[in-house]
């Protein structure tokens, strides 16, 4: 039967559907009931209720306090990273003087120098760790690389002008 079925499948749907029709017609009662059945079956299945029950006090609380949660000052503010400057969402920062790690690989010779107030001032290093000031935080990126001891890609200590 598969084989018949592949080979001719527009003769083999018209017979089936002449064979179905034969039976709906010699056994017409238990067709209309098997029918009837089967549209009752699914109209209650797709039924819906209208409308839906209130919701639940504990759901309803959940709910709330989620909406409060992502809608929060935290969820926007955002402050920059003292080591590559980038603002980054407060989440997502760390505070540098809450951590101890090595910070040495953010120091470089030749980048940054002291303000001249002259033209004939001499050209000075600033000393110590390049970090942006007035700010005490790292992003998750640059906490990753220092940790492991390198430097992040977009450090400033990296002079890396884009």
């Amino acid at each position: 039967m598969k084989k018949y079925q592949t080979k001719n499948p527009e003769v083999y749907k018209a017979l089936n559907l002449q064979a179905v029709k034969n039976y709906q017609v010699k056994n017409s009662e238990a067709f209309k009931s098997s029918n009837l059945e089967s549209v009752k079956k699914y109209q209650k299945k797709s039924e819906t209720n209208f409308p839906p029950k209130p919701l639940s006090s504990l759901l309803q609380h959940k709910i709330a306090s989620n909406f409060c949660k992502d809608t929060s000052p935290q969820a926007f503010e955002e402050s920059g990273c003292a080591v590559c400057g980038k603002l980054i969402l407060l989440t997502e920062l760390q505070k540098l003087s809450e951590l101890e790690f090595n910070l040495d690989v953010l120091t470089q010779q030749g980048v940054t120098q002291v303000e001249r107030k002259f033209s004939d001032d001499d050209f000075k290093d600033i000393d110590g760790f390049i970090l942006e000031e007035n700010l005490n935080n790292i992003c998750n990126l640059c906490y990753k690389s220092v940790s492991k001891g390198k430097m992040p890609v977009f450090a400033l200590a990296n002079f890396v002008i884009c």
